[in-house]
């Protein structure tokens, strides 16, 4: 296969490599893990689609993890920002890492075509493709990353603009397709059969049981301080229809209007706060994890799942480098807990062996340790990982100790 390595703006040319996918170097020090462009045929309609695909850092090491997934619309301006955004996030724990699927647009048509809900002219003609791009992403572009990618059941998608129309359509239309729903200044429009009556119409049907409640869900939308009078006026009138429509499984929040953002600034800050939003959650209490250690993290994830409608546990790396903290802070004990809770979650890996025979070995339990240090080297060398070598020197010493 051949391999070309472009750089984002390289989008402007077209794919040429039908199916086979062509490494996009997000970032320059990214060689290692870049992201992939893909083309595929569409039935949705009938034309060629591609699409970007950004994996987390570590992606191919940690086969054993799971991601959710961000489908982000206008996808060559803003996968260099969201990508930079959701890893700063996770380095720090205040999100969970994410898969990120861009999709560009071929054309300034196409992309009208695209993210246009279906509406009647003054003539009455029907216009807009929204469903029909909705249809691809269901049936086309989801299931193959979903088949292709290790995926959570959490799916994102983030619009700006008529891109953020589209986002909102989508929770009002299907609302079980994604989980939640980032809308920067969506361009909407006060008319009798726009998004907005329409999600009204939907959401008052559904409080009167005439329609079945969906999936928890999550939607933030924003708007600028300098946009035209028309998006600001619906928008205002979309916030009115969420305060006494919004059905009880909606959790939405409309962001700050800062005054000196445009209509075409609010994703690159937005995007940092529709995520901080979501995940409000998502670092576990320091002081808590201090007092409390196995219990608290339980507790904690516990109620992440609750909250995200998902199974969430705790990353490998967490609980590693709060055991070995106990471990620091001569708690032995409870470092064990962490750490032997980390191997139980994640079985295939190596690291979490290999940690769990250190603290072992540090509670004077020989045997135990040598066969998490015997398990840690097993798996290092099925899965080429790097740290082998140290894992054998800890394998070799538990061994001498008969």
């Amino acid at each position: 296969m051949k391999v070309i390595r472009l750089f984002v703006l390289a989008w402007l040319v077209p794919v040429v490599l039908q199916g086979q996918p062509q490494e996009v170097q997000v970032f320059q020090r990214e060689a290692s893990n870049p992201a992939q462009r893909f083309s595929m045929a569409s039935q949705y309609p009938a034309e060629e689609r591609s699409f970007v695909v950004h994996t987390p850092r570590g992606y191919d090491k940690r086969t054993y993890r799971q991601y959710p997934v961000l489908y982000l619309l206008d996808g060559a301006p803003n996968l260099k920002h969201t990508v930079m955004t959701s890893n700063l996030l996770a380095e720090r724990r205040e999100m969970p890492e994410i898969i990120v699927v861009a999709i560009p647009n071929a054309s300034r048509d196409i992309r009208s075509r695209d993210y246009s809900p279906p509406s009647k002219d003054e003539r009455g003609a029907s216009s807009g493709g929204a469903e029909s791009f909705l249809d691809f992403l269901e049936k086309e572009l989801i299931p193959r990353i979903e088949k292709e990618y290790r995926t959570e059941p959490f799916r994102m998608i983030a619009g700006h603009s008529m891109g953020g129309l589209l986002a909102v359509h989508s929770l009002v239309t299907r609302p079980d397709l994604f989980q939640a729903y980032f809308a920067f200044s969506p361009a909407l429009k006060n008319s009798e059969d726009g998004v907005i009556e329409r999600a009204k119409k939907v959401w008052m049907e559904r409080s009167t049981g005439t329609e079945q409640a969906g999936r928890k869900s999550f939607l933030y939308l924003n708007l600028g301080g300098k946009e035209a009078e028309n998006i600001t006026a619906a928008y205002h009138r979309m916030v009115e229809v969420l305060e006494t429509h919004a059905p009880p499984e909606l959790k939405w929040h409309a962001g700050p209007i800062l005054a000196d953002d445009s209509h075409s600034t609010t994703p690159l800050a937005r995007q940092y706060l529709g995520f901080r939003t979501l995940f409000t959650h998502w670092a576990i209490p320091r002081q808590d994890f201090a007092t409390r250690g196995l219990e608290a993290v339980e507790e904690h994830f516990r109620m992440l799942t609750a909250e995200l409608g998902y199974e969430i546990v705790p990353e490998e790396r967490l609980l590693n480098s709060n055991g070995y903290l106990f471990l620091k802070q001569e708690r032995p004990e409870e470092a064990l807990e962490l750490l032997r809770h980390s191997a139980a979650l994640y079985p295939q890996s190596a690291n979490a062996a290999d940690s769990l025979a250190d603290v072992l070995s540090v509670l004077e339990r020989t045997e135990e340790a040598r066969i998490q240090a015997a398990r840690a080297v097993s798996l290092a060398q099925e899965q080429g990982h790097p740290g082998l070598e140290s894992f054998s020197e800890r394998l070799t010493a538990l061994t001498g100790q008969d």
